[in-house]
């Protein structure tokens, strides 16, 4: 499927069998340290050499393991630069990824489907298109700061996750003067109101025990979400494990999944063969699926005189 697979294997198993040497390393270490501990405290000698023996094993065997994971961080650059990208190629026209960036954050924050971060990582950027539908793609984790004081009055501070998964954003020919909003109930604690937005309920019971929609015409709501476009909302939502929030605005369609899944990140453990390479096809096809199966490519969405 991919030139030079073979040597990208050989790479990649000399690497695991090493981190797999450090990994053994940091567990017995930290096993003995584990044991010294252990020791101390049913001997009530906290303050022994034994204990701070202990406590300097326990620190030796996480940085061990640690230098043993950074041995793969090379591996990841190479890994997506001659898999990741070819296998985009074979399905995307007018490929742009750029794996150390993603979606602007300004663009991401303007449809208001998730708050203002304290601090926020985006990678993996894809820009291409699919049967004339261009989309955009990335990772991104928002974090939340908060301050809080321990048992003792000391003041500290924790970034807490609220968003990690991915954005998609879908662009068609057609420009929608109305705006509809589809979130799943457990993301509405992570996003802000919009103005002008009235509440929609579909025929769907079950939809709408799941969902809150929003629009801000209710016949524009009903044109987006027919039965079968409710059929594939649903279906969309049982392919993730976390929750999903939509946005027709404009003449784009934003797809927010927070799943607390990294996608498109090398398994070291996982070989390089032409049937290990299957394993990330899930997060490939997924914006052509959803092109397809949204219809957008179709009329509905590429008329611009409609």
């Amino acid at each position: 499927m991919i030139e030079k697979l073979e040597s990208l294997e050989k790479e990649r198993q000399a690497i695991y069998d090493e981190m797999k040497k450090y990994q053994k390393a940091g567990f017995i270490i930290g096993g003995i340290g584990i044991l010294f501990l252990i020791i101390s405290v049913l001997g009530f000698e906290y303050l022994s050499v034994l204990f701070l023996f202990g406590i300097i094993l326990f620190i030796v065997a996480v940085i061990v393991v640690s230098i043993g994971e950074s041995k793969a961080k090379p591996f990841k650059k190479s890994f997506k630069e001659r898999v990741i990208r070819t296998l985009l190629e074979s399905y995307y026209d007018e490929l742009i990824y750029e794996p150390s960036i993603g979606i602007p954050i300004d663009k991401i924050l303007s449809t208001q489907l998730v708050k203002k971060p304290d601090r926020y990582h985006l990678e993996d950027y894809i820009s291409a298109s699919y049967k004339k539908v261009k989309f955009q793609v990335s990772d991104i984790n928002l974090e939340e700061r908060q301050v809080y004081r321990d048992s003792k009055g000391r003041t500290h501070v924790r970034y807490v996750t609220y968003f990690k998964g991915r954005w998609f954003i879908f662009k068609f020919e057609r420009q929608f003067k109305d705006s509809l909003r589809v979130v799943e109930k457990g993301l509405s604690n992570y996003m802000t109101s919009l103005n002008g937005l009235e509440k929609v309920e579909t025929e769907s019971i079950e939809f709408n025990k799941k969902f809150s929609v929003q629009s801000t015409d209710k016949a524009h709501a009903f044109y987006i979400i027919t039965p079968k476009m409710i059929e594939n909302i649903m279906a969309l939502e049982q392919g993730f494990r976390g929750h999903i929030s939509l946005l027709w605005r404009n003449n784009e369609l934003h797809i927010a999944v927070n799943d607390s899944v990294n996608t498109l990140e090398p398994k070291i453990s996982q070989p390089l063969t032409d049937e290990g390479i299957k394993f990330y096809l899930p997060d490939i096809i997924i914006m052509k699926e959803i092109i397809e199966v949204f219809g957008l490519n179709r009329s509905k969405y590429m008329s611009s005189d409609l």
